[in-house]
């Protein structure tokens, strides 16, 4: 069973689960034929997916993995009063100290990405790339932290994030240098200042259902008027595309008062 993180290549799903890579090219987000070597986070960043909703839709595909023996040997000769006495006070005596702790971790990373179904083995597999949670040889996990803060330092998605801000800059000191022979571009946004927080978790899964459709929109058109031999009719070609990202965030006003 592959371990899924937002660094898991698409090349190791085309290795080891044929299941997994169908799941993700009928999402449309890779097509057959494109590199391979990109990672799951680099292609929820182009298309402003949640990479952990991308990694449950994968991880729900991936065929289950056969129950492991669990070594009793420990147990043998005891009385089953003995039996109960020792889980009391070595497994349940653990699960009281960890728990508490992972338990608000996975809150956060729950609050954090914004999903309620996310499996736990991906909330652990999370915590401990951030070094939030560290296991044993045993599999037992225990804290290192007392919060969780997603890696904010990550070459690749710093690498995103100022392409990102590059383009939304570039749109913006276009337009206000545009005229009638240089006209301006499309820029839009749809916001509204008086909407109950309780509706966050709506309109994120109203964005997730109708931004990306739009997005894939988008990237059949760009594939079909695609030079691809490098030459076009014009002799000239240019990076064209369009940005959607989502807006968050209290009023000016309203965060002098708090």
């Amino acid at each position: 069973m592959i371990a899924l993180s937002s660094e898991t290549r698409v090349a190791e799903l085309q290795a080891a689960s044929p299941v997994m890579l169908a799941a993700l090219t009928s999402t449309g987000i890779f097509r057959e034929g494109a590199d391979a070597e990109v990672t799951i986070g680099e292609l929820c960043w182009d298309f402003g997916l949640n990479p952990l909703i991308l990694l449950n839709t994968l991880a729900r595909a991936q065929p289950a993995e056969a129950p492991v023996d669990i070594d009793v040997s420990e147990l043998d000769g005891l009385t089953l009063t003995q039996i109960v006495e020792h889980i009391e006070a070595t497994h349940h005596a653990y699960l009281r100290g960890a728990f508490p702790a992972i338990s608000t971790l996975i809150d956060t990373v729950v609050r954090v990405h914004g999903a309620d179904d996310i499996p736990v083995t991906m909330m652990i597999k999370e915590l401990k790339r951030v070094g939030a949670v560290v296991a044993d040889a045993d599999g037992r996990v225990t804290a290192q932290r007392r919060y969780y803060m997603p890696t904010p330092f990550d070459p690749q998605w710093i690498m995103n994030a100022g392409s990102i801000f590059a383009d939304l800059g570039d749109n913006i000191h276009h337009n206000l240098t545009a005229d009638d022979t240089n006209p301006s571009r499309f820029l839009g946004r749809a916001t509204d200042d008086t909407i109950d927080v309780a509706a966050i978790p709506e309109f994120r899964a109203f964005i997730e259902e109708h931004g990306g459709p739009f997005l894939e929109l988008v990237d059949d058109w760009l594939a079909k008027h695609r030079c691809t031999d490098g030459t076009s009719g014009s002799g000239h070609t240019v990076r064209l595309g369009v940005g959607l990202f989502l807006i968050q965030g209290e009023l000016a006003n309203k965060q002098g008062k708090q």
